[in-house]
Parts: structure tokens; C-alpha cells; sequence
């Protein structure tokens, strides 16, 4: 009957509602996940630059061979540590440290030797300093400590410390290394003239023979 058919026809048209608004649904979700995964992606993909700027970051300011900070980084955090030292009137200590006959064990024992003579003395810096102390590698075969409200009898303690440990190292080695170390503290030197003190300390120490430690005072 017509009237049948109408209903029919009413039906057909609700039927055809729900299928499109169920569609609908399947859309909106499938575009939700979508937009998940993107947001999901773009959160990794920027942690992964994060995690390169960071190692980035790292190489360039880490000598790669002793694990120690390099040159540029040790210049930026002892001006710091020295502004700080000097603001709370606290005494700071440098250290400079240099092998000796590095260049003969080069020669006469190869690179691999020498490299493994700097890994020791990085890993001697490593066991003898204390938290917060600043340690480096300058470039070649000279080293860096910088201790912060240490006497000069510490510093001059920290430095014998570090020969001695040396020593059996190098024994292990079969090296005849030996280091030379230069320093100057606060307590003696003005802050200004710490690095120049500590180097003409540390060529004194070498133009004695080597494995001397020299420069606490400082004119």
C-alpha cells in the first residue's frame, strides 16, 4: 500500500542517516588517531634533536680521548668558578699539569702508547679530585684542576696525590712518565694572575727536571 511504502521510505531515509553519520564517526576517529600518531611522531622527532644538540653539545666541549672537558669549555667555567671565588671571598686553586718525555714515548712506543699514558692521567684527575672540582685537558699533554675552598696546603696535598697515583700507572705502562705541575691559589696571587702564575709555575717545574710540583708562592 502507499502507506507501506512511505514507511518504507522512512526507513530508508533514517537508515541512510545512521550510515552517514556513522561514517562520519569512522572519519572523525580515523582523523583523531591520525593527528595522534602525527603529534606522537613530532614529539619524537623533536626529543631526537633534542638528543642530538645535547651529544652535539657534548663533543664540543668534551675531549673525546680522556672524557674531560676541553680547552673552551674549562676557559668558560673558570671564569665563572673565579667570579664566584671572588664574590664570596673563598680561596680557589688552579693546577696545571703537564707529562713529561710524553713526546719520547710517542716516538719510541707509538700513539697508542701515548694515548693510553693521557687516558691515565685523566683517569688519576677522575679518582684524586672531589665534586665540584673542575678538571680538563688543555690541548696535547697539559691538564687542568681548579678546586674551590682549598688552603694551599690542600692544593699543594691534591698535587702530590696526583704524582703518586700517577706513578703506579705509569709503572703499569712501562712508561717512564712522570708529571710536572704548576699552581696557584687565591690565597697567594691575585685572582687576575692566576693562569700566568700557574704556567710559569708549571715551566719551572719542567725546567727542574720534571716531576716537581712548584708555584704556591706566588711574587
Amino acid at each position: 500500500t502507499e502507506q507501506q511504502v512511505n514507511a518504507m521510505r522512512l526507513i530508508a531515509e533514517a537508515l541512510q542517516q545512521l550510515l552517514e553519520a556513522e561514517r562520519e564517526k569512522m572519519l572523525a576517529q580515523s582523523q583523531a588517531e591520525k593527528a595522534k600518531r602525527e603529534a606522537g611522531d613530532a614529539r619524537l622527532e623533536a626529543r631526537r634533536h633534542a638528543l642530538d644538540y645535547q651529544h652535539m653539545e657534548h663533543l664540543a666541549h668534551t675531549d673525546v680521548l680522556t672524557g674531560l672537558r676541553n680547552r673552551r669549555a674549562f676557559m668558560g667555567r673558570w671564569e665563572q668558578e673565579l667570579a664566584r671565588s671572588g664574590r664570596s671571598n673563598s680561596p680557589i686553586g688552579l693546577m696545571l699539569i703537564d707529562a713529561d718525555r710524553f713526546k719520547a714515548v710517542n716516538d719510541s712506543m707509538g700513539h697508542a702508547t701515548g694515548d693510553a699514558v693521557l687516558r691515565a692521567i685523566g683517569a688519576t684527575l677522575l679518582v684524586v679530585a672531589h665534586s665540584p672540582d673542575l678538571l680538563a685537558r688543555l690541548g696535547g699533554d697539559e691538564f687542568a684542576l681548579v678546586t674551590t675552598h682549598a688552603s694551599a696546603e690542600q692544593l699543594a696535598a691534591i698535587a702530590a696525590s696526583i704524582q703518586e697515583l700517577f706513578a703506579t700507572m705509569a709503572v703499569e705502562l712501562g712508561v717512564a712518565t712522570t708529571l710536572s705541575i704548576g699552581m696557584a691559589c687565591s690565597q697567594q696571587c691575585p685572582r687576575e694572575r692566576m693562569l700566568a702564575d700557574a704556567d710559569q709555575a708549571l715551566y719551572r717545574s719542567k725546567a727542574a727536571g720534571g716531576n716537581a710540583i712548584q708555584g704556591l708562592l706566588c711574587a
